[in-house]
Parts: C-alpha cells; structure tokens; sequence
C-alpha cells in the first residue's frame, strides 16, 4: 500500500553549546554569530518510493569557507546514524541503508545549500534527522552549525 511522508522541520537552531558564563559566553556567542547560520526547510509531503528533499542551507560570512556536510539519522535515544558525509573538495559518502539512494542537492559550496535528496523512500526513513554544517578559515574558530527535521511516513488516510 502506497503511503505519504511529511517532514517538518524542528527549528532552524544552531547546535553551538556554550559552556561557561560572563565574557566566555559573550566572545564564543559572537564568534559564532559572525562565521555563519543554518536553516531547515519548510513542510513536505512524498509518497514512499519517491524521491524527497530535506532542506538545509547554510550562510557564512566573511573569510569562512565549508570546511564539511554531514546528514545523520538520530534515535530517540539520541544517538547518531551517519546518512552522508561530504568534506569540501571530495565525493559524498553514504552509508548502510542509504548508499545509493543519499546524495546532496547541490556540491557547489557558492550555492550554500546542504540540502540532502533521499530517493525510493520507505517506511522505515521515519525517523528525525541532522543537516550538519562545519565551517573554518585562516584565523577563525571551527564552527559547526546544525537543524534537525523530522521524516515521518504515512498512511493514504492521513492526506
């Protein structure tokens, strides 16, 4: 039976722990707010065995340059499947029950966009995932930036 997938996207926030208080708090929150920002995209509804995009895009600012892309499955218990991993300059890699059907949208880094497409969708892609975005350059601190969606797959009585 044919089913439908929606996506929705938990918030565009960053996933930049900051320990510490006072001036620490301030100088790294600064930091981070200069080197870049990730966002998730909006709403999506796919019938299983399509192709669907989860949307992430990234902006940097000033002399940071993509340093790496990395898409993971999260459980419910909060650990980490790899789904793709894209370091600048090289081929994407993809991983268990995603190799061959994972690829970016688009690997032109002037582009910005870390958007992952997910072909012959199944059932079991349910599931919250991470667009994780690193960034770097010369005198910059390593900034690693992220936004989770969630996949959930349904049901033709649900639409």
């Amino acid at each position: 039976m044919a089913g439908q997938v929606y996506i929705r996207t938990t918030g565009g926030r960053l996933s930049a722990f900051v320990l510490g208080v006072g001036f620490f708090l301030a100088v790294t929150a600064a930091v981070r707010a200069q080197t870049g920002t990730v966002n998730g995209g909006p709403d999506v509804y796919q019938s299983i065995g399509r192709t669907v995009t989860l949307s992430c895009t990234y902006s940097l600012s000033g002399s940071a340059t993509l340093r790496e892309i990395k898409w993971y499955r999260v459980s419910d218990g909060g650990d980490r499947e790899p789904v793709l991993f894209y370091y600048s300059g090289e081929s994407a890699y993809t991983f268990g029950l995603y190799r061959n059907r994972a690829s970016l949208v688009n690997t032109d880094t002037a582009a910005q966009d870390a958007s992952l497409r997910l072909s012959n969708l199944q059932f079991s892609d349910s599931g919250t995932y991470e667009c994780l975005v690193g960034a770097g350059g010369s005198g910059l601190q390593p900034w690693d930036g992220s936004v989770e969606i969630n996949l959930v797959a349904l049901g033709k009585s649900w639409i």
